[in-house]
């Protein structure tokens, strides 16, 4: 994360389950630091990837331009996996330009599938439309290719049938839906806030395996954090698919 911070803490509509409250007002790091910094670590160990996130500023790029130059300055040198993690730009030429400077998977996160709970927990974020989500998501699947496009849905928010949902739609558009279960952080406002159950989330992962299967879509092989695992099950699911026996998600 070389930019923490966030436009929607500025409004003070920052998602109520985001910590980087605490890390607003610190200087971006340039971005020939960071890549020189993922080119040392990449000397030290040809499988490292890089992971660029971090806050939202108050542009219509929606830091695609930051972390194009990242890229950019990475691929002058080096071949490298590069993840960009982002709110979906105003126009999908943003998309284009991190196509183009290296990077290789982009990361666009719904989060919340229910219209009311996006108001609710991401009052900011929630200006931009699910439907623009789409449209993006849609482009992207095409620019960087099916499995290399993700969308975060988090679990324990918002009830599973609404999740899977979203999952399935996220799906049909060539994307992979990165479920991770609310585990609230000490420095969110949502600190108290119950954690999921975790039989939702075995659940919630087996039927979008089944699906992320009928679709040919495979997360294994995505590059990004989805590929690494550490905060889902969506490769574990995959690789130790058992197909559901529920008829139907309402069952």
């Amino acid at each position: 994360m070389p930019e923490t911070n966030c436009c929607y803490f500025a409004k003070g509509e920052g998602c109520r389950f985001c910590s980087l409250a605490t890390l607003q007002n610190k200087a971006r790091f340039s971005a020939q630091l960071v890549a020189d910094a993922a080119l040392c670590a990449l000397e030290h160990n040809s499988k490292y990837e890089l992971a660029l996130s971090g806050g939202t500023p108050d542009a219509p790029d929606k830091g695609a331009n930051y972390f194009a130059e990242i890229a950019a300055l990475v691929a002058k040198k080096k071949r490298m996996a590069i993840s960009a993690e982002l709110v979906p730009p105003d126009d999908n030429f943003y998309l284009d330009r991190l196509h183009d400077a290296g990077v290789t998977s982009v990361i666009m996160n719904i989060e919340l599938w229910d219209g009311r709970l996006r108001q609710m927990f991401c009052p900011g974020k929630a200006r931009v439309p699910i439907e623009r989500y789409l449209q993006a998501i849609e482009y992207a699947a095409k620019v960087f290719g099916p499995g290399q496009v993700a969308s975060v849905l988090i679990a324990g928010l918002q009830g599973a049938e609404v999740l899977l949902e979203g999952a399935q739609a996220v799906i049909e558009l060539g994307c992979i839906p990165t479920v991770i279960p609310f585990k609230p952080f000490d420095a969110c406002a949502m600190a108290a806030f119950p954690k999921t159950n975790p039989e939702d989330i075995l659940r919630i992962h087996r039927e979008v395996s089944d699906i992320l299967i009928q679709k040919g879509l495979n997360p294994t092989l995505q590059k990004g954090c989805t590929g690494c695992g550490g905060c889902s099950l969506e490769t574990v699911a995959f690789k130790l698919h058992i197909p559901t026996q529920h008829a139907s998600h309402s069952d």
